[in-house]
């Protein structure tokens, strides 16, 4: 797993030139965020990575942001986690 400075780094240095990039490190530094119990800045790498994940059009990019979405289960009655699961039902629509 990476730490939130290692990821934010990565994404400094990928820019917009290398999407697949970013998304995947965004998708990485939420799985990271959510194991360290930081729910809300996990799931805001988890929005990062599902609009990376739309634009790409990309199957596998979408495919690791629902596995992150599984992931979320211990956390479902939570609010934070239901706004994302309405998000993702619009944003992931396809």
């Amino acid at each position: 797993m990476i730490t939130a400075a290692a990821a934010q780094q990565a994404l400094d240095g990928f820019g917009a030139d290398h999407p697949r990039s970013v998304q995947l490190t965004h998708i990485s530094a939420a799985k990271s965020q959510l194991a360290m119990g930081e729910l809300e800045q996990a799931l805001d790498s988890a929005r990062a990575a599902a609009r990376g994940a739309k634009e790409l059009t990309s199957t596998r990019a979408i495919t690791f942001v629902r596995d992150f979405h599984i992931q979320l289960q211990p956390h479902r009655a939570n609010r934070l986690v239901k706004e994302f699961d309405r998000y993702l039902e619009t944003e992931l629509v396809g």
